[in-house]
């Protein structure tokens, strides 16, 4: 398992939707350099849309709008929590995770 290729930053995340507007990212898929898809339990999570401005990968600007919500989550690899973000375009419906993200 390596770092997640550049060119698609995209992932499936399978996440439970509350009927008062609140997301809970469960679980998500990734596929790695090798084009092999990883799964990973969503340990603990954490939104932080609106917290403070935050810069995605690709260079925009995330503030308190909530177009882009972004949550922190920890998930387990090789017994160690590691922390990722990760990001949800609901406009487009997409998932995303942050580029710095190592998986591995």
């Amino acid at each position: 398992m390596g770092a997640i290729q550049e060119m698609d930053r995209r992932i499936d995340v399978i996440c439970q939707n509350c009927r008062d507007g609140t997301i809970i990212p469960i679980k998500m898929r990734v596929a790695d350099e090798d084009q092999e898809v990883q799964q990973y339990l969503i340990k603990e999570y954490r939104e932080i849309t609106g917290h403070s401005k935050y810069t995605m990968p690709n260079g925009v600007v995330v503030t308190s709008d909530r177009i882009i919500r972004v949550f922190e989550c920890k998930i387990e690899i090789f017994k160690k929590l590691k922390t990722v973000v990760i990001f949800y375009n609901p406009r487009d419906q997409i998932w995303m995770v942050d580029l710095k993200t190592q998986f591995g």
